[in-house]
């Protein structure tokens, strides 16, 4: 049994985290709570048989607390983890870390140096689509050479946690606080309606709204990103905005026996309310993804349909009953609390998503294909 604090609920406590912990209860007792909505924390605690406390550090600290989910960090956002990482309890992370990439590795080096496990929630890595995707590569399908994925205009969406954020900036003054703890606030763009990869300057989403799929299929190959390449196509007058394609090439692998090549191609409605945070919705964790491999190739509709065909078997199959992301994350999570060597994400892997984002932007911005370099 692994006795855990939570920290913030944030808005997908109640369709999302609480019920993964409900399924996980013979493994997982929540001890602590904290939010800032203090009748919430009560409220919650009471319900869970846990300890509200008053504050971040107050619940990590706690004896008989081995380990902290952070689900909201609120205004302070990545502000926080340097305090949590000073208590060395292992982390799991389903907030907004921020933008940089340079104070996310100092983050991680910090993690390191403390022996403190830092872990991202990048859940479209465990799909239960996704994880047998997996199976199937290693089984009948053999390594991937071509991932497809048709990210379609107003498809429902849920947050992309550790790359997104709807959360106000903090004020000046917050700022100017929390940088005398030697930490500062990254100045990322905020979400508004239109084109992918523009700054606070430009209309459209920034680029962070892709972060976790260029992730993706980064997990899928395994291999290191070469060059990336983002191009625009017109779309018909007066219906949608144009299509953004995303190329990203990957060396080949060390045997010199294969390489890979993935297309993200994104579509975003003309038509999306201006102010409304509902905007968030324009990029779907549930596009049409085809991935062909050595030896067949398998097409993932939403999160839990996989149509794959290998020789003269061609096969559908529905996942309802497997189980969720989140679940998957927490048990991977608490194997690691009680010293498992399971891999789990790292704070790295955010980094080189927002770098393979910048470098797309970059593509976008000259019209020419960019070198893909993993420092920077």
């Amino acid at each position: 049994m692994v006795n855990i604090g939570i920290l913030g609920f944030g808005s997908r406590w109640e369709s999302c985290y609480r019920p993964a912990l409900e399924k996980l209860r013979d493994r997982i007792r929540v001890a602590a709570v904290y939010d800032p909505v203090a009748v919430r924390a009560r409220r919650v605690a009471e319900e869970l048989g846990a300890v509200a406390m008053g504050g971040f550090l107050a619940a990590c600290r706690r004896k008989d607390v081995q380990a902290v989910l952070l689900l909201d960090a609120g205004w302070a956002g990545s502000a926080v983890l340097p305090l949590l990482c000073d208590e060395r309890k292992p982390i799991y992370v389903a907030c907004d870390v921020g933008a940089d990439p340079r104070l996310l590795e100092r983050l991680h080096e910090m993690a390191i140096s403390r022996g403190v496990t830092l872990m991202p929630e990048l859940g479209y890595r465990y799909t239960p689509a996704a994880l047998r995707l997996q199976e199937l590569m290693a089984t009948r399908l053999g390594k991937p050479r071509r991932i497809t994925v048709q990210i379609a205009e107003g498809s429902n969406r849920r947050r992309s946690s550790v790359t997104d954020s709807t959360d106000p900036p903090p004020s000046e003054s917050t700022q100017r606080v929390v940088a005398g703890m030697g930490v500062h606030f990254i100045d990322t763009p905020q979400w508004q309606p239109a084109e992918p990869f523009a700054g606070r300057s430009e209309p459209g989403p920034p680029f962070l709204a892709l972060v976790q799929w260029f992730d993706w299929c980064w997990y899928m190959f395994r291999l290191q990103p070469a060059r990336v390449t983002c191009t625009r196509q017109n779309g018909e007058a007066g219906r949608r905005r144009p299509c953004h394609s995303v190329r990203i090439d990957f060396a080949a692998s060390s045997s010199g026996r294969r390489s890979g090549v993935a297309e993200l191609h994104v579509h975003f409605r003309l038509e999306q309310a201006v102010e409304s945070r509902e905007a968030e919705s324009t990029v779907s964790t549930s596009p049409a993804i085809r991935v062909e491999c050595e030896s067949g190739e398998a097409c993932l509709n939403g999160d839990k349909t996989i149509s794959w065909a290998a020789g003269s078997q061609r096969k559908t199959e529905t996942l309802a009953s497997d189980r969720s992301e989140v679940e998957v994350m927490l048990d991977h999570f608490c194997r690691r609390v009680v010293g498992g060597l399971i891999p789990v994400a790292d704070l790295n892997d955010v980094c080189r998503g927002l770098r393979l984002a910048r470098a797309a932007a970059d593509s976008l911005r000259t019209g020419r294909p960019v070198v893909f370099r993993s420092d920077g």
